[in-house]
């Protein structure tokens, strides 16, 4: 199967210079891609310092009622 890029230069080539330049034309029209929807998390907790206690801390917390008998 042809890559898109080799596809489009194929087709090009059969192009008058004149249709060329209008393949061009639509092309430069064209509106950018939207830039990506999700930010880079690259970074994130840089510098970010937990001691062991306030992790231990957090999971007592979090699953300290677990499992629950009220179900």
């Amino acid at each position: 199967m042809m890559s898109t890029a080799a596809l489009l230069t194929m087709k090009m080539q059969t192009l008058s210079e004149q249709q060329q330049k209008r393949v061009l034309e639509f092309i430069q029209e064209l509106p950018a891609p939207p830039p990506s929807s999700r930010p880079s998390l690259y970074g994130l907790f840089k510098g970010f310092d937990t001691t062991e206690d306030e992790i231990a801390e957090a999971r007592r917390e979090m699953w300290g009622s677990f499992p629950r008998e009220d179900f």
